[in-house]
């Protein structure tokens, strides 16, 4: 597995919330140095812990409105799936999972929020190369772009948000993505 700075470091609240992982890298901590390796494993006969502690605070407070939500359609939880693209071409992880409680249609939701501009780009392109999950993808305003980069027809949907993520727009898209 080849991380590197960013990447590694977004992947590694998702590892914690394994009960076993592994990780095997070949680094480079400075420009023209030299290849280092990194190993970091963990095994715990003990429950990973809960989402309080691996989601970040817009996706952890994104959950924690949709579980106390009545009269939503999805049961909402936080994902522990990594979803590939079937050519290898890349994957997403999402922070949570939407069940919806009548038909059992999944949707993911996974928050963008405030990283670079190419990582959101990077999720776009990979959708419109016909990734077949459906998810919601959440972007701070402050990366500048337009919830239409997706289009109408594609299997998933972008919800920009300003300042705070409602679960309304949320589950409006996951709604809208589940009754395509």
């Amino acid at each position: 597995l080849m991380c590197y700075g960013l990447k590694l470091a977004l992947l590694i609240p998702h590892l914690l919330a394994c009960k076993r992982a592994a990780v095997d890298a070949t680094v480079r901590l400075q420009k023209g140095g030299a290849d280092e390796r990194f190993v970091w494993k963990i095994e715990r006969s003990a429950r990973a812990p809960d989402a309080s502690a691996t989601l970040g605070d817009v996706a952890r407070e994104l959950l924690d409105e949709l579980s106390s939500s009545t009269e939503s359609a999805f049961a909402a939880t936080e994902a522990n799936e990594i979803l590939r693209a079937g050519d290898g071409g890349g994957v997403v992880v999402p922070d949570l999972r939407l069940e919806h409680k009548d038909t059992g249609d999944v949707v993911y939701v996974e928050v963008v929020g405030f990283w670079s501009r190419a990582a959101l780009w990077k999720r776009i392109d990979l959708v419109s190369a016909g990734f077949p999950y459906r998810v919601v993808f959440c972007a701070s305003d402050r990366l500048r772009v337009s919830e239409q980069a997706l289009p109408d027809d594609a299997p998933s949907a972008l919800v920009v948000f300003k300042g705070v993520l409602r679960a309304s727009r949320v589950l409006q898209a996951a709604d809208a993505l589940v009754h395509k």
